[in-house]
């Protein structure tokens, strides 16, 4: 008999610590998990937007510039839908805090756009002009080129025949 009760309470206790366990494994699958991977990918998408957001600075055209700030915009969201599934277990404050700094940095974002768009198009102006002004510079030296030689060669056309009426005179006095 006592063997028996002592049997029935080991394995009473062994069910019971089995259950625990369980939804231990259950919660820490559907909770903890969860929450530490959105965790993580929250983490990972911040980093990969900091890295990312020099190469938009330094996008050399329109289509470069276009494709890394869909790129940008989709972290941004991905970053809201990761705070979202955090927003269950955190402290609603930190999630108001990170909120506002994804906003802010969204914000910053398109700013950094726009300045980078403007930036494209002066560098796209200044390449017109620069080739205006090479074509402005043929044109001129096509003009100018003639006439200083035209003047050149009156130069010394002039020269020769003053030093000849030099000579000349030169030997009258003689």
């Amino acid at each position: 008999g006592g063997i028996a009760v002592i049997l029935m309470t080991a394995v009473g206790l062994a069910l019971y610590t089995s259950d625990q366990l369980g939804q231990a494994v259950e919660r820490t699958t559907h909770e903890v998990l969860p929450e530490t991977l959105a965790a993580l990918r929250l983490s990972e998408r911040s980093a990969l937007l900091v890295a990312l957001a020099p190469a938009l600075a330094n996008a050399s055209d329109r289509e470069q510039s276009q494709r890394l700030a869909d790129q940008l915009d989709g972290l941004v969201r991905e970053i809201d839908a990761h705070i979202a599934r955090l927003n269950v277990r955190i402290d609603p404050n930190t999630i108001a805090i990170l909120r506002d700094r994804v906003a802010f940095l969204a914000t910053t974002l398109q700013t950094l756009k726009a300045a980078n768009a403007n930036r494209i198009a002066l560098n796209n102006q200044q390449a017109a002009m620069l080739a205006e002004i090479g074509t402005l510079h043929g044109e001129m030296n096509d003009i100018v080129s003639p006439v200083v030689y035209g003047v050149n060669s009156l130069n010394q056309l002039l020269t020769k025949r003053l030093v000849r009426q030099q000579a000349t005179t030169m030997r009258g006095l003689q």
